[in-house]
């Protein structure tokens, strides 16, 4: 006749732990005793995520070097890849002279700016 006094407890249910690229929580409901949703749960799938979003963060730092900064960065990737590409000697060998390349410019570059401007301007006025 009347309900129980008490009611049984209320079954809380988990949600996915995963973190979105955007850095909110995936919020869908996660397997049944899991962590993950059924979108996150393979360790293959989290890993996905989570280098694309290494690459926004490396892609936004390269997007707000200056020029200098820029070519240094470029050189390092290129010694990494370089360094990882013996089977592909071809290939290498363009990365190393891309790289050296690049070192070379990246001094011209440094030299250029450490130039005080009234040099600079007495170049330009002399060719005239």
């Amino acid at each position: 006749m009347f309900p129980p006094a008490h009611s049984a407890p209320a079954r809380t249910v988990r949600e996915c732990t995963h973190t979105l690229r955007s850095g909110l929580k995936c919020r869908q409901f996660a397997l049944r005793g899991q962590l993950w949703c059924h979108s996150h749960r393979t360790l293959d799938r989290r890993n996905r995520d989570a280098h694309a979003e290494a690459l926004d963060a490396f892609y936004d730092s390269l997007e707000s070097m200056d020029l200098l900064s820029l070519i240094r960065a470029v050189e390092h990737e290129l010694d990494q890849l370089a360094s990882r590409l013996p089977a592909y000697s071809r290939a290498s060998l363009a990365a190393q002279l891309l790289a050296s390349r690049l070192s070379e410019l990246n001094q011209n570059y440094a030299d250029t700016c450490a130039q005080p401007l009234s040099n600079l301007m007495n170049g330009l006025n002399t060719t005239k």
